[in-house]
């Protein structure tokens, strides 16, 4: 007799990103729209995203809109966009969305900003696969412990992914079987008396591309003593990031104080 096999559904990490920064008021899907993110053979299922100025912005519109393979694009949702002046002591804008969507396979979704301000438009999202196995258990999953460890002190005060950066952690490799890494906390831990200031979290992917600014976390001016803790901050609380593969996360500071940064997290693969 056979042996009975059982198909299971696996999940990879899987990061779009793009930077736009060409004014379209169109929302009919004409003019300027670039893509963010596609659908795998099986579909990908976008959890968030992130949307993150890399300069002064403007009152306007972030646009977001899904394409089929070769359709036309349409208007999913808009966001709104404050005016906001950055400084050394003041964040850019920044917005996440829960929109948990679903992309056919080849479908896009992609970005378009009302006025020439510049932003990062970042997935975070899962492709969709299956497998096929005779030692199905009711969980395949396996977890390995990925946490990093670093030491930010150069003054950089680029939003760019230009300028002096340190290397945080990086997910276990799609070669090692891993599936992606999930991130449960970001720690900013201060080693000095601080000044007010910013400390920038950036993504880069396994090729070797350039720096995306993720988010951004304010310093405040806090002195260190015997009867003071120094600054501290956790990035993430109650909820998780997922990196892809070989993607890594790093880290920079406005101003030349001396900062931790440690991220706890857990590669995983299917079994």
């Amino acid at each position: 007799m056979a042996t009975p096999l059982s198909t299971e559904c696996t999940y990879t990490a899987k990061l779009g990103y793009n930077t736009i920064s060409t004014a379209n008021s169109n929302l009919d899907g004409t003019g300027s729209i670039l893509g963010v993110i596609t659908g795998a053979s099986n579909g990908t299922f976008v959890k968030t995203i992130i949307i993150k100025a890399q300069t002064d912005t403007s009152v306007g519109m972030i646009r977001l809109f899904v394409k089929k393979s070769g359709g036309s694009s349409v208007l999913l949702t808009e966001v709104f966009v404050s005016p906001i002046i950055k400084s050394g002591r003041d964040l850019s804008y920044y917005n996440v969305i829960n929109i948990n969507y679903c992309l056919e396979s080849g479908e896009q979704l992609s970005a378009s900003t009302q006025n020439a301000d510049t932003f990062n438009i970042v997935a975070e999202a899962f492709d969709y696969s299956y497998t096929t196995t005779t030692n199905f258990i009711g969980s395949s999953l396996a977890y390995t412990s990925n946490s990093g460890v670093g030491v930010i002190d150069v003054a950089n005060p680029n939003l760019n992914g230009s300028g002096t950066m340190t290397q945080i952690i990086t997910a276990g490799s799609s070669g090692g079987g891993f599936k992606g890494c999930v991130i449960n906390s970001i720690i900013i831990k201060a080693q000095v008396t601080t000044t007010p200031g910013i400390v920038r979290l950036f993504i880069k992917d396994d090729g070797g591309g350039s720096l995306c600014l993720f988010t951004e976390v304010l310093i405040p001016s806090v002195v260190r003593d015997t009867m003071m803790q120094s600054f501290d901050f956790e990035v993430i609380e109650r909820g998780s990031f997922c990196i892809p593969p070989g993607y890594s996360i790093w880290a920079a500071t406005e101003i030349d104080n001396r900062f931790s940064v440690i991220i706890e997290g857990f590669d995983w693969k299917n079994l």
